[in-house]
């Protein structure tokens, strides 16, 4: 087959099944769907007339109506006739039926009528008959004339084609396969054709680049084979060093005092060295495999055979001790230890493993065990306290009962304690004693120790260090000496008491005398200028403390050795490196005469450096981006910062008058104690608020409050930052939120049932819950020109209800109107609220009490907009933006619900009709899914095969089966002869015959039907019609037997005339001889 033929074949049945697609079926269903269009149009313009003729004919204006429905005749060039007819049936119109009929022939008139109503009451009804034949005869004359120009176009489409493919494709591939078959040969330098920028170009250049590469690949192939020689002589001396380098592992592993074994993937041990089977007395083949695990302890069997597996399966280093049987029949323990083997390209080998005899470990733990149990035995039977410390991390490692019973606590809770949990020394210091301990550089020690109950109890401690393993410990032994240093502390308590006091004092306190020497010195003094409190008496004061010779000019000493009077002085000090405030005081003797006086000083630096953070602070605060607050206790603002005079539009002397309550409505006084607890206990606390400015609007914020005490004052200083931005935020996320769930919610509505009443119920109350309104609402049509609209659908809340009238026209209202003129006009939902600009219609406001609307214009993709809309009528609300939003992305998604209801309403109708029409004249439909191995009937095809309705249709192997018994015996062969026919892509399956019915009633039947086929050709399911022609075919029966009949008269007659004929010619033959 040539390249055109497989090119031009498939294009040409392709457009040959196009066409037959096109003209059997396209046009006939396009001329069906333009048929049901011009007859649900010319329903919903007759409905619109009624409409319209519905004041009319209350106003009972006659000529109004004449006028109207000759213009509309005059129009409509396709509309034959319009009767109108009053509520009894008598005619309105027109008085003459001759006047307005048209007198053109028509092939397709049909009549429909519509009922004339108001508020339910019918006025009368209207009667069109109207030509459908013109329209459909149009369509499809435009139809034909496509598929002509296209068949035209095809046609001279595959001339050009041909003639370009034998100059472009044909001449240059064969040229290529001259070429490729003498590069068979072996010719790699034969000339080619020359290559154009084209496909067969692009082909030439890729057998140019092949016959380059096989070259190329030729010289590679040799150079390869070579290469391989090569390496497989390298790798027989690869293997030859490998052999050798084993041969040395054997010798090492028998050399080695150490016992080694091997084993292979298989778990299986395939080696053992010289000094293994020494040690077990036997050959290499016995302990080969699972033989070495003869000799291991029945006791350690298990466990040493699960250590191996698990370490062998997980591919895991291993250690285990067991024992292990010598030649001798002893039993000596093991220490085993086995690591993976991987090859050099890492592929798993097996394990190698060494093994160590650690029997004389194994006793002297069992020695040590013993000898723990002796110590122990004389550690718990001591009556005097006993512990054993850890001098590194203090922890207690051991107490005994003597210890438990003096401390409190049980043994277990001592185990867990630190020596710092019952010694009140810092733990450094107690750490610093079990140094001296350790060292042996102290040994004895006086320490107060906690007892459970809370008592500090004074305990002698002997101390020393003991060898415990791979560490030492401290063993102390603890007597309580608690009354006996009771009585020593009493005989020194009194000079300790005001030594005390003295020292205590944290300000530099000196007492001088009248020479300026220093009498006593506490010991904030003496730790402030370096020396103990003994070298500074007896030394001058001027020389201690300014390192002069001479008293300096404002020595306060001086001054107060002059007048005898109090003095204080605040100095720096350069020797101390801080600022001084001293105050000297005189000191007399019994005659009142000055001996000395006392000096004190107060190191006022950090009073010096906080007042001037507070100043820098207070600087700062004022530069800062948030509004800062200091708070007392009664919640007054002892400071404010710029920020926040700033936000909330007061002066700083008109907020330092304020307290929190005035500018935070959350917080009001009676509250205040309660938030100020909450600061004390937490002292750093977060939390968001609202604030009001000063001209009384509100904003959030968030308040970091810090607790604080200064000179024993509680304060607070609180930093604000507005939110405002934040709160925006979260709110657009939960309205985004909100918007999100209304619509899955509204979604789910519509989806739940395919009844258009249904849908619109369950959305209404969808959207009614989501708005929380009193009311809401569908009405069709929006259509301010309309004189009146339906409300399909209306869900209220009992105390709003509606008007409770569903689908029953009424009459537009002006405003209404208005409204709906607006609506459709708006891009999204208009708002109604009373008392605006925008104010509620007069029905809704006065009969419904609605203080608040919103709808929008719905607009299906059939018939005129509705119109969708919600009432609030408790309170007159504000729709919000978000709410807008929301209810027209609703109003779309109800929109697109209405076109697909009222689609498929209008599919139900046309099957509806369709079913009626197939009944009226015994046509029914069936269908053959070899796919699905099913059968599909229709009622009527029920019928006529016989079949009752609630036939339960079987597979469909099944159902041919029945389908052969159903038809008549004469018919059986032939029917089904056919059908083969057709399956096999013979004629199309088109045939009378006759069925049994059960009864024995005899039905003749025609029946067509197509097979459809997938890309393979193989039948894919057959679609097909079937009519009962009984009474046809019984017609035809009784005409034939007429016909017949008159034959056979007219044959009589022929006969009696030619056997007179052949009478009247005898007697004239013997007339004629009796003459002669």
């Amino acid at each position: 087959m040539s390249l055109r033929t497989k090119l031009f074949l498939p294009l040409g049945l392709s457009v040959v099944l196009l066409a037959s697609y096109v003209y059997g079926f396209w046009i006939p269903r396009l001329l069906g769907d333009a048929d049901n269009d011009f007859q649900r149009s010319t329903e919903r313009h007759l409905e619109s007339v009624a409409e319209g003729l519905v004041p009319l004919i209350l106003g009972n204006d006659l000529d109004a109506i004449y006028a109207n429905l000759d213009a509309l005749l005059r129009k409509n060039g396709d509309w034959w006739n319009i009767r109108l007819f009053d509520r009894e049936g008598r005619s309105l119109y027109p008085i003459d039926d001759s006047l307005n009929a048209k007198s053109d022939k028509t092939e397709d008139l049909r009549t429909l009528v519509h009922e004339i109503s108001y508020l339910g009451v019918k006025l009368g009804s209207v009667e069109l008959q109207a030509d459908f034949a013109q329209r459909l005869n149009d369509i499809r004359k435009r139809c034909l004339t496509l598929v002509y120009t296209f068949l035209a176009a095809m046609l001279l489409f595959f001339l050009f084609t041909g003639l370009l493919l034998d100059r472009v494709v044909r001449r240059p591939i064969k040229a290529l396969a001259d070429a490729s078959e003498r590069l068979v040969a072996g010719e790699f330098e034969m000339p080619l054709p020359k290559p154009d920028n084209g496909e067969v170009g692009t082909l030439l250049k890729s057998f140019a680049n092949m016959r380059e590469a096989i070259r190329t690949n030729s010289q590679r192939l040799l150079e390869g084979n070579k290469q391989l020689r090569r390496e497989i002589a390298e790798r027989s001396k690869v293997e030859k060093a490998l052999r050798e380098s084993e041969r040395r592992f054997r010798i090492m592993a028998d050399s080695s005092p150490m016992m080694l074994w091997v084993s292979g993937t298989d778990a299986l041990c395939t080696f053992f060295n010289k000094r293994w089977l020494e040690f077990r007395g036997r050959t290499l083949e016995q302990e080969e495999g699972n033989g070495w695990a003869e000799g291991v302890h029945p006791e350690d069997f298990d466990r040493c055979l699960e250590t191996y597996m698990s370490a062998f399966e997980r591919r895991e280093e291993f250690s285990m001790e067991y024992r292990l049987q010598r030649f001798d029949g002893e039993f000596r323990w093991i220490w085993d230890i086995g690591v993976p083997r991987f090859s050099s390209d890492g592929e798993f080998s097996g394990y190698i493993g060494s093994c160590i005899d650690v029997t004389e470990r194994k006793l002297a733990e069992e020695a040590k065990v013993r000898s723990e149990r002796i110590y122990r035995q004389m550690f718990e039977g001591s009556r005097a306290v006993k512990m054993l410390i850890d001098p590194e991390t203090s922890e207690l490692i051991d107490a005994n009962p003597a210890a438990e019973h003096f401390y409190g606590y049980a043994a277990e809770d001592l185990k867990r304690m630190k020596i710092s949990d019952i010694n009140i020394l810092p733990p450094e210091q107690i750490f610093s004693e079990m140094a001296r301990a350790k060292a042996l550089n102290k040994l004895h020690f006086f320490f107060k120790h906690r007892l459970a109950s809370g008592e500090i109890r004074d305990v002698e401690v002997h101390s020393s260090p003991l060898d415990f393993g791979d560490k030492l410990i401290l063993y102390s032994i603890i007597h309580d000496v608690t009354e006996r240093k009771k009585a020593e502390e009493s005989a020194d308590r009194a000079n300790r008491d005001w030594e005390r006091t003295f020292n205590a004092i944290s300000d530099m306190v000196m007492v001088l005398d009248d020479q300026y020497k220093i009498i006593r010195a506490n010991k904030a003094t003496a730790d402030a200028y370096g020396m103990s409190e003994q070298e500074l008496v007896g030394r001058l004061c001027f020389e201690i403390a300014h390192g002069e010779n001479d008293p300096p000019a404002f020595c306060p000493h001086s001054l107060l050795l002059k007048d005898g009077k109090e003095h204080s002085i605040e100095a720096w000090e350069p020797r101390l490196g801080c600022t001084l405030d001293t105050r000297v005081s005189p000191v007399l003797d019994d005659s009142g005469a000055i001996i000395g006086a006392v000096h004190v000083a107060r190191d006022v630096s950090e009073r010096k450096r906080a007042e001037r953070s507070i100043s820098l602070m207070n600087f700062a605060l004022d530069n800062v981006r948030e509004a800062a607050f200091l708070v007392d206790e009664n919640a007054r603002f002892l400071y404010v910062n710029e920020e926040a005079c700033r936000v909330l539009g007061y002066s700083r002397a008109e907020l330092l008058t304020l307290g929190v309550p005035d500018i935070d409505p959350d917080l009001p006084l009676e509250r205040w104690a309660a938030h100020w607890n909450d600061l004390k206990t937490y002292p750093s606390l977060t939390f968001e608020t609202r604030h009001k400015a000063r001209d009384g609007h509100t904003l959030p914020v968030e308040i970091s409050a810090n607790y604080f005490e200064y000179d024993g004052q509680g304060y607070n200083l609180g930093l604000v930052r507005d939110i405002t931005e934040r709160k925006q935020a979260e709110q657009d996320r939960l309205n985004h939120l909100r918007f999100f769930e209304s619509m899955d919610r509204v979604n789910r509505a519509i989806q739940t049932t395919d009844d258009l009443e249904q849908m619109m119920r369950d959305a209404l109350e969808a959207v009614f819950s989501i708005f929380d309104c009193d009311r809401a609402w569908l009405f069709y049509p929006c259509d301010p020109d309309a004189p009146s609209f339906r409300v399909p659908m209306e869900i209220t809340k009992p105390e709003y209800p509606g008007a409770k009238i569903f689908n029953v026209d009424i009459p537009m209202p002006e405003d209404m109107a208005q409204n709906l003129r607006e609506a459709l006009e708006s891009v999204g939902p208009v708002t109604y609220t009373a008392g605006t600009e925008k104010p509620i219609n007069k029905v809704s406001a006065d009969q419904f009490g609605v203080k608040s609307m919103m709808m929008v214009a719905l607009y299906p993709k059939s018939g005129k907009p509705w119109a969708f809309g919600l009432h609030q009528c408790s309170y007159t609300r504000v729709w919000t933006q978000e709410d807008e939003r929301l209810f027209q992305e609703i109003g779309r998604r109800l929109a697109d619900a209405l076109t697909s209801f009222l689609a498929y309403s209008s599919l139900q109708e046309s099957e509806e009709k369709l079913s009626a029409a197939a009944r009226i004249a015994h046509v029914g439909y069936w269908e053959r899914d070899y796919s699905a191995e099913s059968i599909t009937l229709s009622e009527e095809a029920c019928k006529i095969f016989g079949l009752p309705q609630n036939f339960r249709f079987p597979k469909l192997p099944e159902w041919h089966e029945r389908w052969k018994i159903l038809i008549h015996p004469d018919d059986r062969q032939k029917t089904t002869q056919a059908f083969a026919d057709a399956m096999r892509g013979g004629p199309v399956y088109d045939i009378e015959y006759r069925v049994v019915w059960p009864n024995g009633d005899v039905r003749a039947v025609h029946s067509h039907g197509e097979v459809t086929r997938d890309e393979s050709g193989r039948p894919r399911r057959v679609l097909g019609t079937m009519q009962d022609v009984t009474e046809r075919k019984q017609q035809e029966n009784e005409a034939l037997s007429k016909e017949l009949l008159a034959l056979k008269d007219k044959t009589a007659l022929q006969m009696a005339a030619a056997e007179e004929l052949k009478q009247l010619k005898q007697a004239s033959g013997k007339l004629a001889g009796e003459k002669a």
